[in-house]
């Protein structure tokens, strides 16, 4: 009986270890891509420290209009963000671990060229602005009016910086939804 329990235990044990590779086990494919670099720069809160912290993620839209997530261990990437490259690397799922990167736009005087290497960063950017507080912090500590104004309204407002840095090229058109309680307390949201 101790024996066959063993023997179970021992089964049971070596198919939770085995699924556990193969779930933790991905494939990966050398891949060159071609296409434009897109940069999020994130601001968020560390949840031991309390202290803000940035980061930057990088995506590359291919030229078959696939998104990737870009890794860049190397510290390889060396170019602008919008500019049209090509890099090679590592393909896991999604993301590519680059190991070379360069631009693929050599002379920097072709408007042609600099037109081509800034997709969708000119002209009319939708956005939606919402507000939103917890059944739990259901503060509202400015109104709706005191947002339009620091997004669209004022003089340094997120619109005017936007086309001042943009020579006029580049501005906001806003929709903005007033004060929602999300359905969930603050906990739910932040871990």
């Amino acid at each position: 009986m101790r024996r066959t329990r063993f023997l179970l235990s021992f089964i049971l044990i070596s198919l939770i270890f085995s699924a556990t590779v193969r779930a933790g086990t991905q494939e990966s494919i050398y891949v060159t891509l071609t296409g434009h670099l897109q940069t999020l720069a994130v601001d968020e809160r560390d949840k031991v420290t309390g202290e803000w912290k940035s980061r930057v993620i990088h995506h590359l839209r291919s030229e078959d209009g696939k998104l990737y997530q870009i890794e860049d261990p190397k510290k390889v990437l060396k170019v602008k963000p919008a500019e049209k490259m090509i890099l090679s690397g590592r393909r896991i799922d999604n993301k590519v671990y680059v190991d070379e990167a360069a631009s693929l736009f050599q002379d920097s005087r072709s408007i042609q060229t600099i037109a081509e290497s800034l997709p969708e960063t000119l002209g009319e950017q939708r956005t939606l602005v919402a507000l939103f507080n917890y059944p739990d912090k259901p503060i509202k500590p400015f109104t709706l009016q005191q947002v339009k104004d620091r997004v669209l309204n004022n003089t340094d407002s997120a619109d005017s910086f936007i086309k001042e840095n943009s020579y006029g090229k580049t501005w906001l058109t806003v929709d903005f939804i007033d004060w929602q309680t999300l359905p969930h307390e603050s906990t739910y949201y932040t871990g």
